[in-house]
């Protein structure tokens, strides 16, 4: 009984320790928060209304036949700017990160499509495209 008391103790702690992990983003490639929340003591952060209602029309305008296209570009446009803006132009990496977060958390809530998200992140991180306003997010960003 004595046994089976402590492994139920061990599995309790090792949990508690995985779901806290998994919110700071230790298991995410490039060591990115998880979170979708401004940082106490964060300098700068999006402005959510904007955020919402930006997010609401790339998602609407890549469901028309002839919009997906235009609403990654847009989109991309998007992460670039709120990025660059809660990243204090990129001298805070982890509030951009959050920025892009709350992004992902307002597209999925949404019900934005996998692929307009992987698009638009592609297009985002990329320092060759220079069609698209904005310095790039982290190219590890995913």
């Amino acid at each position: 009984m004595a046994i089976s008391k402590r492994l139920s103790i061990l599995f309790g702690c090792l949990l508690l320790v995985s779901c806290a992990s998994l919110e700071e983003g230790v298991g995410r490639g490039g060591g990115f928060t998880r979170s979708y929340q401004r940082r106490d003591g964060q300098a700068r952060w999006v402005d959510e209304k904007t955020v919402i209602h930006s997010v609401a029309m790339c998602v609407t305008a890549s469901e028309m036949t002839t919009g997906f296209h235009t609403s990654r570009r847009k989109y991309a446009e998007v992460m670039r700017h709120w990025y660059w803006l809660a990243s204090s132009e990129n001298t805070d990496v982890d509030g951009g990160v959050r920025a892009l977060n709350f992004i992902k958390k307002i597209h999925r809530d949404a019900e934005g499509g996998k692929r307009l998200w992987q698009d638009a992140v592609k297009l985002a991180g990329d320092p060759e495209e220079t069609g698209i306003a904005g310095k790039p997010i982290p190219a590890e960003y995913r």
